[in-house]
């Protein structure tokens, strides 16, 4: 709650994602679908990288996820593969 801008931005927008993807195990797709949405809106600020983690992928892979999930609607959501929901990675500095 302290933090400023960016970084406030920044929390906020991995908040939203892993809230997104508690709903969806709660098969809340309006919830998910919405968090999501406004997650990766927020984190798009900052790719490709911020901090060490690749926003860039997760942000790929969060937009995967919510494409599914608009295919599916509501009615489907139980269809979707939780494997496909993103893990945050890290990009290793490279060694010149």
């Amino acid at each position: 709650m302290d933090a400023l801008h960016p970084l406030r931005l920044f929390y906020q927008g991995i908040l939203q994602l892993a809230v997104a993807y508690y709903h969806l195990g709660n098969r809340n797709w309006q919830g998910c679908v919405i968090l999501l949405s406004t997650g990766i809106e927020r984190l798009d600020y900052f790719a490709p990288e911020y901090l060490g983690v690749d926003i860039e992928t997760l942000l790929e892979q969060s937009t995967a996820c919510l494409e599914t999930l608009q295919a599916l609607g509501p009615e489907g959501v139980a269809a979707f593969d939780p494997a496909q929901i993103p893990k945050i990675a890290y990009i290793r500095a490279s060694n010149p």
